[in-house]
């Protein structure tokens, strides 16, 4: 046997045994086990040649690690460890043939290395990253690399996305999409485009309005509807559809408006059993706050009665001290929406409603009470009900107190 394939045979139990024996350790959940058998594999990593060991072992054991990269993102004792795995693999399939699989698991270690400076919140770590590979400062040239690159940049422009960065998210993101529609067979109509489509939609309505962003948000709810709504991408459709109907509200589209509104709700019901009950509510909330900004009173009362219905349908609701305080603002501004919609009689049961949740809370807020008795003196002066001057009157004593 040639000292290659020795080297090869060797190191490969050696990786092999102590990846067996972290896997047991995890499912133990014994992460120090397991965060001393990751340094014993990178130590033995730094110590081998690798132009020693076969290629297809090389492979092997990247993919090794990049399993091993991401046990340790998910276990806090071993984070720290999960760049080197992935900064290794990214090294050593460098030096590999141009073979499909390297090529594949090349772009996937680079992913894995920006995902885990994101993880640890190092967002200057994973630019640096990225202009680094972009200018083949971390490594030579690649076949891969711009692939690489545009899907590493994917993820660092989402990452801007969830900071409320939409300016610079926006960069990234049409920089990252330019490579992967010509040179990734894969992403066309994938989950990758509809999660690229949701956030650069998001990022156009919230930089340039709701002209700029209403073509890629309509683009993102047909790659949702043609791949039946996965419920792994439940927040990315949410804000897809949230958009399109904020959008939507500047066009004259009733049927594709009633649609899309479904489709909100269809999707309620995967939230739910998600328990993430709260982020289809605020949804509406966040459209009825739209739609009244813009004077479009009938329609924001409309948003906001859904989002109080759904808050409403957790039966703990009255025990939460969190949905009431959620529930009493939406009560507010339905009450609000309605009587500028001249819709009276509405305006008084939402607000006589939140009175009296106002009034159950402990230490009561004489400032709100009184606000709210205003209002609905108002609102039952337009009515032509007598009652308006009982509430003027206490609007004005607890004001007075």
């Amino acid at each position: 046997m040639s000292n290659r394939c020795h080297q090869t045979n060797e190191f490969w139990i050696l990786v092999t045994t102590l990846w067996q024996e972290a896997q047991e350790a995890i499912t133990r959940k014994d992460f120090h086990l397991m965060r001393s058998l990751a340094e014993r594999i990178l130590t033995r990593c730094k110590m081998l040649k690798w132009m020693r060991i076969e290629n297809d072992v090389r492979l092997d054991v990247c993919e090794i690690f990049m399993l091993a990269g991401n046990e340790c993102n998910a276990c806090k004792e071993a984070s720290h460890l999960a760049k080197d795995f992935f900064s290794n693999a990214v090294l050593i399939l460098a030096g590999v043939g141009r073979s499909e699989r390297s090529c594949k698991n090349f772009s996937a270690a680079f992913v894995g290395l920006i995902r885990t400076h994101l993880h640890n919140d190092d967002m200057e770590s994973a630019k640096v990253l990225l202009d680094d590979m972009d200018r083949s400062v971390f490594i030579d040239d690649h076949p891969d690399m711009d692939l690489a690159v545009a899907r590493g940049s994917m993820e660092f422009g989402l990452a801007l996305v969830k900071k409320h960065h939409y300016g610079v998210g926006t960069e990234y993101l049409t920089r990252a999409v330019q490579v992967l529609e010509e040179s990734d067979p894969e992403f066309h109509d994938s989950e990758s485009e509809g999660i690229f489509a949701s956030a650069l939609g998001l990022c156009l309505y919230m930089e340039t309005g709701a002209v700029g962003a209403i073509d890629i948000v309509r683009r993102a709810r047909l790659i949702w509807k043609s791949l039946n709504w996965p419920s792994g991408q439940i927040d990315s459709m949410v804000d897809c559809l949230k958009i399109l109907l904020a959008c939507l509200l500047w066009v004259d589209d009733p049927y594709e408006e009633a649609e899309v509104y479904s489709e909100l709700l269809m999707l309620n019901c995967a939230v739910v059993s998600l328990h993430n009950d709260m982020l289809v509510p605020r949804a509406f909330t966040f459209l009825g706050m739209v739609a009244s900004d813009n004077k479009q009173h009938e329609k924001a009362a409309a948003f906001l009665e859904q989002a109080c219905t759904l808050h409403k349908q957790n039966k703990n609701w009255q025990r939460s001290e969190q949905s009431c305080t959620e529930i009493r603002k939406l009560l507010k501004l339905i009450g609000d929406a309605n009587y500028n919609s001249c819709n009276y009689a509405n305006a008084a049961f939402a607000y006589l409603e939140c009175l009296h949740l106002l009034e159950t809370q402990q230490p009561v807020q004489r400032a709100r009470v009184a606000d709210l008795c205003a209002s609905l003196g108002r609102t039952l002066e337009a009515l032509e009900d007598d009652k308006c001057s009982f509430y003027y009157k206490r609007a004005k004593d607890l004001k007075a107190n």
